[in-house]
């Protein structure tokens, strides 16, 4: 895999499609799931669709925390809710305080987000990684991804980012895959401009 095919990767983090994926696992954990599990759970997802699909399932940013990887923007917003003041308040957020309630380190269904923008194969996805980790533990779960995500690296108290290289670099990914996953971000990145204008 070559740096300069690699270092233009970036996705736009779409939040519908987010809230969607996290409204589905919460479904599937019975409407309320552990917090830490929600994040492994939806960075799991991103990182299948990666492998399967050649694409980011909503585009958010990865980062290496003390108990394994994190969606940054995913767990933002969930961390945001109704309590935002009025200088964080955004249509994201408002959009994931309708749906989602944060009580101590468990996230509650409030409203089932509903499947819009996701699409069979996305949901395929989010139901594998669901029926993979179902039977195990948060906490067994934790201690397995540490062990067995390459790209996750131990920050201590503090964040690190995860590259989008260092993910496909842990798929082993060749350099044609990881070029077809930088044409789609293009084509995302083209329609989305096409859409603002």
């Amino acid at each position: 895999m070559t740096e300069t095919t690699m270092a233009k990767l970036k996705f736009r983090f779409d939040s519908r499609r987010a809230a969607e994926a996290a409204s589905r696992f919460t479904e599937l954990a019975g409407g309320s799931i552990d917090i830490v599990r929600l994040m492994k759970l939806l960075y799991l997802a991103e990182r299948r669709s990666l492998e399967l699909h050649r694409r980011p399932m909503f585009g958010d940013r990865y980062v290496s925390m003390k108990h394994g990887p994190v969606v940054s923007h995913s767990y933002n917003l969930l961390k945001s809710g109704p309590d935002a003041k009025a200088e964080e308040r955004s249509e994201d957020v408002d959009l994931w305080a309708a749906h989602f309630i944060r009580d101590g380190y468990m996230v509650r269904l409030q409203q089932r987000v509903a499947p819009a923008t996701l699409s069979r194969a996305d949901i395929e996805v989010i139901n594998a990684v669901h029926d993979e980790w179902r039977s195990t533990d948060t906490w067994a779960m934790v201690e397995k991804l540490h062990a067995s995500l390459k790209e996750w690296r131990n920050p201590g108290k503090t964040s690190t980012a995860i590259a989008v290289e260092d993910i496909c670099a842990a798929l082993r990914l060749k350099d044609n895959e990881v070029q077809d996953i930088q044409d789609q971000v293009q084509a995302d990145l083209a329609m989305a401009k096409v859409l603002q204008d």
